[in-house]
C-alpha cells in the first residue's frame, strides 16, 4: 500500500475541496472579471475618433482590410459594388492598386478608382502581404 488510510483520505478529501472552489470560481466569472475587461473611456473616445474620422473622409479605407459597410462609405460605392469587391477579395486574394481593382471588380472602372485616389488604399492585409498605394 502506497498511502495510509489517513492519508488517502487527505488526498480524496483536498481534492474534492478544489474541484469544489474551481468549480465556485466558474460559476461566479461575470460579476467583477467582466467589469475589470471593460476598454477604458480613453480607449472608447480614441476609437469613436478613428471611426468619424473615416466616416469623413479624414483617413482612407484599406480595401484589402475593409468591411463591407466600410467599403459602402465610399462615394460611388454601394452595397452591390461593396459585396463584389468582399467577395473577389476573399476569392482572388488581396488588391495591390486601384488598376488591379478595376480590373477584377466588375463595374468600377478606372474613373471610379481615379475618383476613390486619396480615400483608399492597398496597405498590408491582414496576412502581411503589402500592396502598393
Amino acid at each position: 500500500m502506497l498511502f495510509t488510510r489517513n492519508q488517502a483520505l487527505t488526498a480524496v478529501g483536498l481534492t474534492v475541496a478544489a474541484v469544489g472552489a474551481l468549480a465556485l470560481r466558474l460559476s461566479t466569472r461575470g460579476g467583477a472579471e467582466a467589469a475589470a475587461f471593460r476598454p477604458a473611456v480613453a480607449d472608447s473616445a480614441v476609437l469613436a475618433r478613428v471611426a468619424s474620422e473615416v466616416d469623413r473622409g479624414a483617413l482612407p479605407v484599406n480595401v484589402n482590410l475593409a468591411s463591407n459597410l466600410d467599403l459602402q462609405a465610399l462615394d460611388g460605392i454601394g452595397p452591390v459594388l461593396a459585396d463584389r469587391i468582399v467577395a473577389e477579395r476573399e476569392r482572388g486574394g488581396p488588391f495591390t492598386d486601384g488598376a488591379e481593382l478595376s480590373d477584377r471588380v466588375r463595374g468600377i472602372g478606372p474613373a471610379t478608382v481615379a475618383g476613390l485616389a486619396g480615400r483608399i488604399t492597398f496597405a498590408a492585409d491582414s496576412a502581411g502581404r503589402a500592396g502598393r498605394p
